[in-house]
This record gives C-alpha cells, sequence and structure tokens, in this order.
C-alpha cells in the first residue's frame, strides 16, 4: 500500500495530471465493474 501512496504523491505533481487520472480512476473502473458482473 505504501508504494502506492508514493505513486500517486508523484503523480500529483504539475504536469501529470493524466496519469493521475488513469492511475485514479483504473480501480474505480474494476470494482465497478465487479459490482455489475451477474
Amino acid at each position: 500500500m505504501s508504494n502506492c501512496s508514493i505513486a500517486l504523491a508523484t503523480l500529483a505533481r504539475k504536469g501529470y495530471n493524466a496519469q493521475l487520472s488513469i492511475a485514479y480512476l483504473s480501480p474505480l473502473n474494476t470494482v465497478n465493474n465487479l459490482a455489475e458482473r451477474d
């Protein structure tokens, strides 16, 4: 878990908006996909 927080802190710097968005939305999409399974 600590590796993830370090990576997100790095991506939170100026100029990394696209990468931060992908890193944030990817796990949310995974959770959404699991919730929508039959």
